[in-house]
C-alpha cells in the first residue's frame, strides 16, 4: 500500500506543508498497520498541493490522505 498525505499552500508554506502531509500519511499508515497489514508493506509519502504542477493556489481543500493499492511485482 502507498499512503499519500496531502497539504496545501494555505497550510503554512512549503516546508510546513510537507511536514504536515508526511504526518498525515504516517498516521494513516500506522492505523492501517493496527488493522493487521504488515508495516513493511505500507509506504507513506507526502504530497503538497499548490507547490506542484497542477495545484490551484487559493482553492481551499480539506485535509486529505489517499491510499493507493499497488500490484505485487513479479
Amino acid at each position: 500500500l502507498c499512503v499519500l498525505g496531502f497539504a496545501g499552500a494555505e497550510e503554512g508554506g512549503a516546508e510546513t506543508g510537507s511536514r504536515l502531509a508526511a504526518r498525515r500519511a504516517r498516521f494513516v499508515a500506522a492505523e492501517i498497520a493496527k488493522q493487521g497489514v504488515e508495516r513493511d508493506r505500507i509506504r507513506a509519502e507526502a504530497r503538497t498541493r499548490g507547490f506542484t504542477q497542477g495545484g490551484r493556489p487559493g482553492v481551499q481543500r480539506a485535509p486529505a490522505v489517499r491510499v493507493v493499492l499497488m500490484p505485487v511485482a513479479g
